[in-house]
């Protein structure tokens, strides 16, 4: 969920100035927040071109009827075209990398197979995982990047639906 913070008119200001026709404030904050705090990726976040959206992991918007177009983990190339197939593909990676998916509390697993209250059995991973919203498979992606220190580059599309977030744009999902 979005959350709503009050700023300075001087603030709202200085980001509308350094908004693109297709920015929005939220996605301006996200390229400074990350220039500053990884000023050695910003260039790669601060130029956007016109007609795709940035955001990074704190500041993304609602990513209901979204397609994910292409991802890329630690600049490797992933076969990944479904939220679910992704946030699969970071678990693997994760648990490859030997987190535990305890501490990483915005997914739900269980050891074994689970097959009612929304859980899937994985036999490759031996665990079985809670479905999840486009949104909460961002963020379960994002944390385990954050734990394992890895980038990642999502671009999706949203669908041409009145109640998308951005219908018919296209937009970057950064970790960092």
């Amino acid at each position: 969920m979005a959350k709503q913070i009050e700023i300075s008119e001087w603030a709202y200001q200085t980001i509308s100035s350094l908004m693109t026709p297709d920015d929005t404030a939220g996605s301006v904050i996200s390229r400074l927040l990350a220039s500053a705090v990884s000023p050695e990726h910003s260039t790669q976040t601060i130029v956007v071109p016109s007609n795709e959206l940035n955001f990074h992991l704190a500041a993304v918007p609602d990513l209901t009827f979204t397609k994910i177009i292409s991802v890329q983990i630690n600049g490797k190339v992933i076969n990944a075209n479904k939220w679910k197939s992704l946030r699969d593909e970071m678990i693997k990676l994760g648990l490859e990398s030997g987190v535990s998916m305890d501490d990483v509390s915005s997914v739900h697993t269980v050891k074994g197979e689970k097959n009612d209250e929304g859980f899937e059995f994985h036999e490759s991973l031996g665990i079985s995982i809670q479905g999840q919203s486009a949104k909460d498979s961002w963020k379960t992606c994002s944390d385990i990047c954050s734990i394992i220190e890895a980038n990642l580059e999502v671009l999706v599309q949203w669908r041409d639906n009145e109640k998308a977030a951005y219908p018919g744009k296209k937009a970057k999902l950064l970790v960092p």
